[in-house]
Parts: structure tokens; C-alpha cells; sequence
């Protein structure tokens, strides 16, 4: 029996060929922890919710946007309906001043009717006095042929007088003749009267239609004036309707840019909802692809971590073979394990350390084409 280190005799080639399997699954593993690492601090996961945050605030901010556009739609809509009934109000002020043109134009009409009508009258009155004129100088006439008949009437009066006095004597008396002479002459008076108490009356109406018409024309100047100033009102009001009309104008301009920047802005809206949904199914895909390859890693791993533990329980027994049963007493099996990976790895350095590098064609062909069982020797402890 050998009292030697076991640790120390030469390792056999099924036992290198195990441990460099050990070596290279845990190089594998190692690699693939690596990968998955990597994979899991290059995963765009963070930047691509950082991006859809991102998305969701221009989503809200645009909303925003379109809420002080709708309130700022609704603003010039209020203004555009009031602006709309004052036009209403002024359009019913002009077609009432055009009603009152109208009138007025109608009553200056009448006036003028009236004023014809009153110089027809004055000259009707002016005729009627020079005919009551041509009447009296006829009555005046008639008057001097009744003074003249009268005095021809008292001369027959004195020749009938002498005629009484020459026929009391038959008892004759003219009585009849002169009351009818009396007569006359009483008709010929109130004639006379009655046609100056005409001349009085028609000289008074023609006074009365003289202060009619200065009246008629004073009123006539007060409703000139009132036209001056309806027509100064209806110039200003026609102004103001010009401006307002133009500020309506340049509102509707307004309403029109604000209607097709509102049309933009939900265009941008629809693209960028549409970039994010993009998103979305881009980051759902990768999500999907990490999780397969995750399970594709753990399916692989799982064989593996099998594989390593069943060559590490192929080493332990093997050790634990070499040792013998009447060799030292085994520890557990992490701490065994623990041993046999550090011996293997300061074997494996100070290999390195003596062995020149060599990196031809014919490197590492002593330990390429071993095989379990076909070693040159055997591990012993």
C-alpha cells in the first residue's frame, strides 16, 4: 500500500478527460450566464417604456392642446354668434332708418302735396278777393246807379208829389210805388253788408292758411334736420357694420387656421398613436423573444446542470474510490468539490506557467484525443 499524497500522484486520462468536460460545461455555463447577462443589461425593455412614458405624456400634452384648442373653438364661436346678432341688430336699425328714409320721403311728399294744395287755395283766395274785389266795385257801381235811380226816384217823387197836389183833388195817392222803391232799396243795403261780412271772412282764412303754412314749415325744417342727423346716424351705423364685417372676416381667417392646425394636430395624434401601438407590438415581440430564449437557455441548462452533477458525482466516487476504504474520511460533498476545483486549477497554472506557449497546428494534440478509460495512468489518494 502506498502511504504517498494521494493528491499528488498523476491523474489518469479518463480523469482529465472528465474534469476537462467539467471544465469546458462550466466554461459553457459561465458563457451562457454571460449571454444572459448581457441579454439582460442590453434589453431596450427600460428604454422602450421610458419611450412609451414618453408617447403617453405627448398623448397628454396634445390632449391638452386639443382642450385649449376646443375651449379656444368654442371662445371665437360665442364671440362669432354674438358678433352674428349684432350684425342682426344693425341690420334691423338700417332697415328701420331705411323705413324712416322712406317715410320721411313720403311725408315730404305730402308736404309738398300740402303746400300745393294751400298755394292752390291762396291763389283761389287771392282770385275769390279780386273777384269779391270786382263784386264790390260792382256793388259801388250799383250802389251810384241806386243813389242815381233813388235821386231819379226822389225827382219823380217831387213830380208825383206836385202830381199829388194836382190830383187831391181826384183823391189819388201813389202809395203802392213807394213802398216798393223801400224795398229795393232794403235789399240793396243787406247786399251790400253781406258782401263786406264775406270779404271779412275769406281776408281772416287767408290769414289762418298763412299761419298754417309758417307752421308747416317750421315743422318741415325741424324734420329736415332730424333726416341730417338719421342720415349722419345711418353713415356711422353703415361704418361700424363695414368694421364689423371685417373683424367677422378676419375671425372666420382666424376659425380657418385654427381649424386646419386643429386637422394637424390630430394627424400627428393618429401617427403617433400609430407609432405607438408600433411600439407596443415591437416591445410585446421582444418580450416574447427573450422569454422564449429564456426558456430555451433553462431547457438547455437543465441537461447540463444534470450532466455536471452527474460528473461530479462521477468524480467524488472515483475519489472516493482512489482513497480506499481505509484512507481518510471524506468531508461533504460541496467542500470535496471545492477541494478538487481548486487543485485542478493550480495544476492547470503552474501547467501554463512551465509550458512555453505554443501556437502551432500540433498545439494541445496531447490531450485533444483522449478518451474515457485510455489515459496514462490513474488518479490515486
Amino acid at each position: 500500500m502506498d502511504n504517498s499524497d494521494p493528491m499528488d500522484l498523476e491523474p489518469s486520462s479518463e480523469s482529465i478527460y472528465e474534469l476537462n468536460t467539467q471544465d469546458v460545461l462550466q466554461e459553457e455555463l459561465r458563457q451562457l450566464k454571460e449571454e444572459n447577462q448581457v441579454l439582460k443589461e442590453t434589453n431596450r425593455i427600460p428604454e422602450l417604456e421610458m419611450e412609451i412614458q414618453l408617447v403617453k405624456e405627448a398623448k397628454e400634452t396634445q390632449e391638452l392642446e386639443m382642450q385649449l384648442l376646443k375651449e379656444n373653438n368654442q371662445i371665437l364661436t360665442e364671440r362669432n354668434q354674438v358678433i352674428t346678432e349684432r350684425n342682426r341688430t344693425l341690420e334691423m336699425e338700417l332697415q328701420k332708418v331705411n323705413e324712416e328714409q322712406q317715410v320721411l320721403k313720403e311725408t315730404k311728399w305730402i308736404d309738398n302735396l300740402v303746400r300745393q294744395v294751400f298755394q292752390q287755395e291762396n291763389l283761389f283766395l287771392n282770385e275769390t278777393g279780386r273777384t269779391q274785389e270786382m263784386e264790390l266795385t260792382m256793388v259801388k257801381d250799383n250802389t251810384l246807379v241806386f243813389k242815381e235811380t233813388k235821386r231819379t226816384q226822389e225827382m219823380e217823387r217831387t213830380v208825383v208829389k206836385e202830381g199829388n197836389l194836382v190830383l187831391k183833388e181826384t183823391n189819388w195817392i201813389d202809395k203802392p210805388v213807394r213802398q216798393v222803391f223801400e224795398q229795393e232799396n232794403l235789399v240793396v243795403k243787406e247786399t251790400q253788408r253781406t258782401q263786406e261780412m264775406d270779404l271779412t271772412v275769406v281776408m281772416e282764412e287767408n290769414l289762418v292758411l298763412k299761419e298754417t303754412l309758417r307752421i308747416q314749415e317750421k315743422e318741415f325744417t325741424v324734420v329736415r334736420e332730424e333726416n341730417l342727423v338719421l342720415k349722419e346716424t345711418l353713415r356711422i351705423q353703415e361704418m361700424e357694420f363695414t368694421e364689423t364685417r371685417e373683424e367677422n372676416l378676419v375671425l372666420k381667417e382666424t376659425l380657418r387656421i385654427q381649424e386646419m392646425e386643429f386637422t394637424e394636430t390630430r394627424e400627428e395624434n393618429k401617427t403617433l398613436n400609430n407609432y405607438k401601438q408600433i411600439q407596443v407590438k415591437e416591445l410585446r415581440w421582444l418580450n416574447n423573444e427573450h422569454r422564449i430564449e429564456l426558456e430555451m437557455l433553462k431547457m438547455e441548462l437543465i441537461p447540463m446542470m444534470d450532466e455536471i452533477k452527474l460528473l461530479e458525482d462521477i468524480c467524488l466516487r472515483q475519489k472516493k474510490k482512489n482513497i480506499g476504504n481505509f484512507g481518510r474520511r471524506m468531508e461533504s460533498r460541496e467542500i470535496e468539490l471545492e477541494k478538487m476545483k481548486n487543485k485542478i486549477l493550480a495544476q492547470r497554472l503552474e501547467t501554463v506557467q512551465r509550458t512555453p506557449r505554443d501556437t502551432g497546428p500540433g498545439a494541445g494534440e496531447g490531450t485533444q484525443g483522449l478518451e474515457p478509460g485510455k489515459g496514462h495512468g490513474a488518479w490515486s489518494r
